[in-house]
């Protein structure tokens, strides 16, 4: 597993050690807007993956009035079930389609980057979902191919690639955006207002009997205009009474609490892959994997039978040695597993300060860019209090040569290191699989997630 050093770029830094402008995805575009096809359709939406597709408007509802106070949402069933938000201050309206949506229907894996009116609209569908800041309309050119780039570069697998000749990207080809969708609309944004209509006509009318208490007299001789003008006013009002309520609850724990520290997994996965033998005779290895375990990393070494003359007796024989005490099993007649685990590694506590999900996409796009290792990022799934973006890489490096870039990144997880000896003509690869986490700002009148019992001392660590 030999090493090799890795050539960087020394741009200026601006926390992940590279100067990155990405927008904010739980905000309204500058434009929202953008014409195509004879009509106009929503762009810049907030786009999430739906948790529970039979609960999927109540989600998007949900989202759209208590987390990101947008102003419309609608429900997208094609290929990966999602929802999305809009704003009124980006140009959205009631009843307007959404052209990601559009150019997504019956396609799963495809990037764009079309020339309109004013600028360049950029998108991204990957496993049938829109990506997260990859619906975006640019004015600029330089900042539409930069976009464009940052996706197509570092995450291969697309079925269609659309760029103009101009862009001059490789094995992309030009198409008119027209003629992309059709006659295509899709979903259409609906107004938040109308779900809870009715709800507030109640609480107008109660506190409007309220503040007028004994008044029946007077709504019976004022003249209609004076009625309307007191109506218009208790509406006003009642929006801006704060009605008693059940108190918020805190947020669940961080999903990167008492979570090994990323930089700490990849060091004591390698540490102990490195006590394995991997020569059992009769037996040939297969694959080699770290999962989290706690506090520790828990390793399984699978092997199959090799030949007709193996016996499972030797695995054990060959294998345990010294302090090295593989537990073994056998799955079938034909294959086996040593299994064991890592020292205690220090874990990560829930207070941490993390960066917003697409700033930490475009710099760990940027940085594998320079090692010229391909970075697979999925889209990203949220809940109320957080955000999760997983990521695959597949190299032959020792995955240590990748930690100047990981440690950075304050709240990333590991899911899975993988050492396949059957890829990369025999001579095996790694595959790592990780998730970086963003922390959604605290809703007005909401409770902190609560500290939780915190490890020793020896054991803490703010990654």
């Amino acid at each position: 597993m030999a090493k090799s050093a890795i050539r960087r770029s020394n741009p200026k830094d601006s926390g992940f050690g590279i100067e990155v402008e990405v927008p904010t995805a739980a905000a309204p575009a500058d434009v929202g807007t953008v014409t195509a096809a004879g009509r106009e359709w929503a762009v810049g939406l907030l786009w999430q993956a739906v948790e529970n597709p039979a609960k999927a408007v109540a989600e998007a509802k949900a989202m759209a009035q208590n987390s990101v106070e947008g102003d419309f949402y609608l429900v997208r069933s094609e290929g990966t079930h999602q929802y999305a938000v809009g704003w009124r201050s980006a140009g959205h309206k009631a009843g307007m389609p959404s052209l990601a949506a559009a150019v997504g229907e019956d396609r799963d894996n495809l990037i764009g980057v079309f020339p309109v009116k004013g600028g360049f609209y950029f998108v991204a569908i990957r496993d049938g979902a829109v990506l997260a800041t990859c619906d975006r309309f640019l004015a600029d050119k330089r900042d539409a191919m930069e976009a464009f780039n940052n996706i197509y570069g570092n995450a291969g697998g697309w079925s269609e690639a659309f760029a103009p000749d101009e862009f001059r990207f490789h094995e992309t080809r030009e198409i008119a955006l027209d003629a992309l969708i059709g006659k295509k609309t899709g979903p259409k944004l609906v107004d938040v207002r109308r779900a809870g209509a009715t709800i507030k006509l109640i609480g107008i009318l109660l506190i409007g009997a309220a503040i007028i208490g004994s008044g029946f007299v007077y709504w019976s001789h004022v003249k209609e205009q004076e009625y309307q003008a007191e109506l218009e006013r208790l509406r006003k009002q009642a929006a801006n009474v704060k009605l008693p309520g059940k108190q918020a609850e805190p947020p669940p724990p961080p999903p990167w609490a008492g979570q090994i520290v990323a930089s700490n997994f990849v060091r004591s996965c390698l540490d102990e892959i490195g006590r394995y033998p991997f020569a059992v005779a009769g037996w040939k290895p297969t694959t080699v994997t770290c999962q989290p375990g706690g506090l520790v990393v828990r390793v399984e070494a699978l092997m199959d039978r090799e030949g007709t003359i193996a016996s499972a007796n030797w695995i054990g024989a060959s294998l345990k040695k010294g302090d090295f005490q593989p537990q073994i099993t056998r799955p079938s007649a034909d294959k086996a597993a040593a299994t064991w685990s890592g020292s205690a590694q220090s874990t990560m506590l829930p207070d941490l300060k993390t960066e917003k999900v697409a700033r930490v996409q475009s710099y760990l796009a940027s940085q594998f860019e320079e090692t010229f290792t391909r970075l697979d990022i999925a889209a990203g799934q949220q809940t109320e209090h957080y955000i999760t973006t997983k990521y695959t890489f597949r190299t032959q490096l020792d995955p240590r040569e990748f930690l100047s870039i990981l440690e950075k990144v304050a709240g990333m997880t590991m899911q899975k290191i993988t050492f396949d000896y059957a890829q990369n003509n025999l001579a095996g690869i790694w595959i790592v699989e990780g998730a970086f986490h963003e922390a959604k700002p605290i809703p007005e009148g909401g409770v902190k997630a609560k500290p939780g019992v915190r490890p020793a001392p020896n054991m803490q660590s703010r990654s």
